[in-house]
């Protein structure tokens, strides 16, 4: 799953890429924010669209993390926990990622833990 380790050049995560321009507004954001609520993204390279069903939300065999969406959660400095699990498992490898200049910068989002913290003191203060 962590075999990649240079973004394609059509990766949403790299500046001014095919794919990254042609990304719906706030697509972008939705993704990075699964990446913080621990889900991996798939290279779109890796991805049988022709057994999708099959698999369901499931991933499959074949997948590879998406390099492109590791650079960019190294480069922010928020591994999430497939990537700390893998690395403490010895199948993950940081230093091993290339690329990273190409990376686009980081989007200032709060964490998940963070957004529910949030809600949690609103909900609190909405009581006083």
């Amino acid at each position: 799953m962590f075999e990649l380790k240079r973004p394609c050049k059509d990766c949403p995560f790299v500046k001014g890429s095919s794919t990254n321009r042609s990304l719906e507004e706030g697509r972008i954001d939705r993704i990075i924010d699964s990446l913080h609520e621990d889900h991996i993204f798939s290279c779109h390279k890796t991805i049988d669209y022709g057994t999708l069903e099959e698999f369901e939300d499931r991933l499959q065999p074949q997948n590879k993390f998406c390099a492109g969406a590791l650079n960019y959660l190294k480069k922010e400095g928020k591994p999430n926990q497939p990537m700390q699990i893998a690395e403490r498992l010895g199948f993950f490898h940081p230093e091993e990622l290339k690329g990273q200049e190409q990376i686009i910068d980081i989007i200032p989002m709060p964490m998940p833990w963070e957004r529910k913290r949030e809600k949690a003191s609103n909900l609190f203060s909405d009581n006083i």
